[in-house]
């Protein structure tokens, strides 16, 4: 990964699309606390996912983040009724709650008439909707999905999306997509590329023009000197207008003048202006 800045709002829809060995899963991973990043932040409304209390940080994840694996991962000896109920044994919630939001889960998925079915009993578009039950059932903040397709048919790659997007008007969740499916990608409020670790907002547009605005010590001088550095940092990223980016242990406020788009982003044909006293 390279700089990669990635910002996500309640209730998105969003895909990240790129070729094979990219960074799309891994950059999941890093969401999902999978793996540990060997520098910068996972903030998840506010908390770092890797610093503070251990407790915390797997309460976290547990309850407030939803993983669809590209490989289901079932449990094979599990039917689909208990597959979706593992993640609230972990957490102590009692029997009979777990088995009426497990059955509820099934229902939304289609999946009632299929429960006490094990793994080996169902089609892949059934295990990959039993999975995608498994990630609701905490109702999490955050769903996380890892080619959620890549293994059905078309027809039933578009239940899968649609359920998901279904999901997602009735609880407010986020969803972010690894894909490579215009099934997925033609539902998505927002879609990014990512290519050699570096993440772009396709659906924004390229700043011409960029103006940084020291906001602490910083000369119009030793910009010069730097602003090929300074680009270099800057590439790949996608910002809001006016917003602060620290670089050489200094912020600045990054402007896209001639755009009236809030969001922009910056690529390696973007002119770099400095801006201030």
């Amino acid at each position: 990964m390279k700089s990669v800045s990635l910002a996500l709002q309640q209730a998105e829809f969003c895909a990240i699309v790129g070729p094979s060995g990219s960074g799309k899963s891994t950059l999941l991973h890093l969401m999902a606390g999978l793996i540990h990043p060997t520098s910068g932040k996972v903030l998840f409304k506010g908390l770092d996912l890797n610093l503070g209390e251990l407790s915390i940080r797997k309460l976290i994840l547990q309850e407030y983040i939803g993983l669809v694996p590209q490989e289901v991962n079932l449990i094979r000896y599990l039917t689909a009724r208990e597959n979706v109920e593992l993640p609230m044994e972990m957490m102590g919630v009692r029997s009979g709650e777990r088995k009426e939001r497990a059955l509820k889960l099934l229902e939304e998925v289609e999946l009632l008439d299929r429960v006490d079915h094990l793994p080996s009993e169902l089609s892949m578009g059934e295990q990959q909707r039993v999975a995608l039950a498994r990630a609701l059932v905490l109702n999490p903040a955050l769903v996380l999905a890892d080619e959620p397709t890549a293994n059905l048919d078309s027809g039933t790659a578009r239940k899968i999306v649609d359920l998901m997007a279904k999901e997602r008007e009735t609880r407010r969740a986020t969803f972010l997509f690894a894909t490579h499916d215009p099934e997925v990608t033609e539902l998505c409020d927002r879609i990014m590329t990512i290519r050699d670790g570096i993440l772009q907002d396709a659906s924004a547009p390229v700043a011409p023009n960029v103006e940084l605005e020291p906001l602490s010590f910083f000369t119009a001088a030793l910009f010069g000197h730097l602003e090929s550095r300074i680009a270099e940092r800057l590439c790949g990223r996608t910002f809001s207008q006016s917003e602060q980016v620290r670089i050489f242990d200094t912020s600045f406020q990054v402007t896209a003048p001639s755009l009236e788009d809030v969001r922009f982003t910056v690529n390696e044909h973007s002119h770099m202006r400095y801006r201030g006293g």
